[in-house]
């Protein structure tokens, strides 16, 4: 019973030690040549982290406004 759990566990841990060097491999091969192309999923990323930003900072914009105006009152 040890045996086969001890196996089980070795086998998952040389699956995704091959898995992450597999992708290293490709990504640093990727980004060597002319045409590296990020891929969508991670573009997707960005941009959504970049727009919540901006959405975030506008609306402290428009609150430090609406405070500044009250203020002026």
């Amino acid at each position: 019973m040890e045996t086969i759990f001890f196996l089980v566990v070795i086998l998952t841990a040389v699956w995704i030690l091959l898995g992450l060097l597999l992708r290293l491999k490709k990504r640093t091969r990727r980004k060597g040549s002319n045409y590296y192309v990020p891929t969508f999923k991670a573009n997707f990323d960005t941009w959504e982290s970049k727009w919540t930003m901006d959405r975030k900072l506008q609306e402290r914009w428009d609150k430090a406004l609406w405070q500044q105006e009250f203020n002026r009152l």
